[in-house]
C-alpha cells in the first residue's frame, strides 16, 4: 500500500547531508526551433567572447557621478570616513581630492572603495597632496595608476574605445611677492601638460582639480576652450569677447609682471584641445563658487551668495578635451555638504561613458 517517505541521508558527524535534485531524463525545450536559433542569436550579441583573454566584456553605457573638493587636511582624525559616508549616500563613484597634507604615494581600500594617494616628501614645507577615490563599480576598469608628484596624479580607465583618464590636479597660487613663485607654477603647469599630452591619444582626458585661479574674462582666439557662462561681476566681461587685452577692464586685468594662473590655464587647453567646461554651461553665478573666504565666518560657505566676488570665488575648474565635451553632462557646486572644516564646496561632475564590466568567463 503506502510507501514510507525516505530519511535524508547522514554524514558520519551525525548531520544531514544535502539532497541533490537530478533528473534522469533531462527536460526538453518545446519551442520551435527557429525561436530557439533567434534566442542564441540574442545572447552571441549580448556577449563578447574574446578567447585570448581570461575574461569576457559587455559594454553598456552608464551616467557617472564624479566629485572634486579640496579638502585642505585628509589626515584629521574622521575626515576620510566622513567624505565616504556621504559619497555612499549620494552614490558618488570617483572623488578627486586636492591640498590633502597627506605624504606618500600609497594606495588601500576602505570598504568598497579604492583610495589611491599621491603626496611629497613628508619634510617639505608645501606637502599639497592629491587623492583619488574611486568605488568598486569604477575600481575594477582600473588600469593604470600616475602618481606624478603632490601636485598632479592620473587614473587611466578601460572605456568603450579606449582609456578613460582622470586627472586630479592641485596648482600652486599666485604669490607675486615670491620671487620663486612663477617657477613653481610653470613646473606644475607642464607636468600637468605632459602627462594631457600622453593619455590624451588613448581616449577621452577630464581633469578636474584646484587651480587656483578664475577666468574673469574671455578673449576672442580663446572662444574654442572659454565658454561664455563665466564667473565675473556684471558688466561687459559677462558673455562678451574682447579682441585686445587693451579692452579687459581694470579690475579684471592680471596684475603683475608673471604669468598669472588664469593664462597659464588658457594656454595649456588651447594646446591640448581642451574646453574649459564649466564656462559652457549657462548656470546661476551663485552656482559657480568653489570657496569662501575664512573672513566670513567657519561655515560662512554653507550660506546663500551674497554677490561679493571678492570673498566668493571660483577656484576649481573641470577640463575635458573637446571632441568628448558631450560626455560631461552637468557640473554642479553643493553648497549643503560639509566635510570637515573646509571651505571649499564640493563640485560634483556629471559624466556619461560607456563603461567595460569585465565579467569572469563561465567553464
Amino acid at each position: 500500500g503506502n510507501i514510507a517517505p525516505r530519511s535524508p541521508p547522514e554524514s558520519s558527524e551525525g548531520g544531514l547531508l544535502p539532497i541533490r535534485l537530478t533528473h534522469a531524463n533531462p527536460p526538453t525545450d518545446l519551442r520551435p526551433a527557429s525561436q530557439v536559433a533567434q534566442r542564441e542569436t540574442q545572447r552571441s550579441r549580448r556577449v563578447t567572447v574574446r578567447p585570448r583573454h581570461s575574461a569576457i566584456e559587455c559594454p553598456y553605457n552608464d551616467t557617472v557621478l564624479l566629485v572634486h573638493l579640496n579638502i585642505e587636511w585628509m589626515r584629521q582624525t574622521g575626515r576620510l570616513y566622513e567624505l565616504l559616508a556621504i559619497a555612499e549616500r549620494r552614490s558618488w563613484r570617483a572623488i578627486g581630492l586636492a591640498e590633502t597634507n597627506a605624504p606618500g604615494s600609497t594606495t588601500f581600500v576602505i570598504g568598497d572603495y579604492l583610495i589611491l594617494q599621491s603626496g611629497g616628501d613628508a619634510n617639505s614645507r608645501e606637502p599639497a597632496g592629491v587623492a583619488l577615490i574611486l568605488h568598486s563599480d569604477l575600481a575594477r576598469s582600473l588600469v593604470q595608476w600616475l602618481p606624478l608628484s603632490s601636485r598632479v596624479a592620473a587614473a587611466s580607465l578601460r572605456v568603450r574605445g579606449g582609456m578613460l583618464t582622470l586627472i586630479v590636479c592641485y596648482l600652486p597660487y599666485e604669490n607675486f611677492y615670491d620671487a620663486d613663485n612663477e617657477d613653481k607654477r610653470l613646473d606644475a603647469f607642464q607636468e600637468l601638460e605632459g602627462v594631457i599630452n600622453e593619455r590624451a591619444r588613448h581616449g577621452p582626458v577630464l581633469v578636474m582639480g584646484d587651480q587656483n585661479t578664475s577666468v574673469r574674462y574671455r578673449m576672442e582666439h580663446e572662444a574654442g576652450v572659454v565658454g561664455p557662462h563665466l564667473y565675473t561681476p556684471p558688466g561687459p566681461a559677462r558673455g562678451t569677447a574682447f579682441s585686445s587685452t587693451a579692452d579687459i577692464p581694470a579690475d579684471l586685468a592680471p596684475v603683475g609682471n608673471q604669468q598669472c594662473n588664469r593664462d597659464l590655464m588658457v594656454g595649456l587647453a588651447m594646446r591640448q584641445d581642451l574646453a574649459i567646461k564649466n564656462t559652457f554651461l549657462d548656470k546661476p553665478q551663485a552656482q559657480k563658487v568653489t570657496f569662501v573666504s575664512r573672513n566670513l565666518g567657519e561655515f560662512a560657505h554653507l550660506g546663500p551668495w551674497t554677490g561679493d566676488y571678492a570673498t566668493h570665488r571660483e577656484l576649481d575648474h573641470t577640463l575635458v578635451t573637446r571632441r568628448d565635451a558631450g560626455r560631461v553632462v552637468d557640473i554642479q557646486s553643493l553648497r549643503d555638504v560639509q566635510v570637515g572644516k573646509t571651505t571649499h564646496r564640493v563640485q560634483k561632475v556629471t559624466l556619461r561613458i560607456s563603461r567595460f564590466m569585465r565579467v569572469r568567463r563561465q567553464g
